[in-house]
């Protein structure tokens, strides 16, 4: 169960950062079609180094998926139906690696999930505005 859960939040990670966005993407996550003006001029490969990738690198190297699997157990225990939300499963894995990512600096880790840290990877700066984003 618990390897089916950390399949579909890769896939919803992937879905809900991708990288390269396009502008329809960069909408998606800064604007709306409203103020889609918003993103006119925007660089969508700065856009991508500097939110999206920072907590792609660490997200896309898998974890145990808690969190989204607690926000699932949830949703059930309150008479929901968790497979109507699993587009959601991003939400959990983003804010736990945007903590990590921030823990990384102030703890001057090197290494996190098998890899470099965000930070040693995009610098402090860039790894703490992703992570807190």
């Amino acid at each position: 169960f618990f390897k089916a859960v950390g399949t579909k939040v890769q896939t919803a990670v992937r879905n809900t950062y991708p990288t390269p966005p396009t502008r329809e993407d960069a909408i998606k996550l800064v604007a709306s079609q409203e103020t889609a003006h918003f993103v006119e001029g925007v660089p969508l490969e700065v856009l991508s180094k500097t939110l999206l990738e920072p907590l792609r690198v660490i997200a896309d190297r898998g974890g145990k998926s808690w969190r989204s699997y607690g926000m699932l157990a949830c949703i059930d225990v309150v008479g929901g139906d968790c497979t109507e939300f699993l587009s959601w499963l991003a939400m959990p894995e983003f804010m736990h690696v945007g903590s990590l990512i921030v823990d990384d600096i102030q703890d001057k880790s090197k290494t996190r999930r098998g890899g470099p840290c965000a930070h040693l990877l995009y610098g402090e700066p860039l790894a703490i505005n992703a992570g807190t984003a």
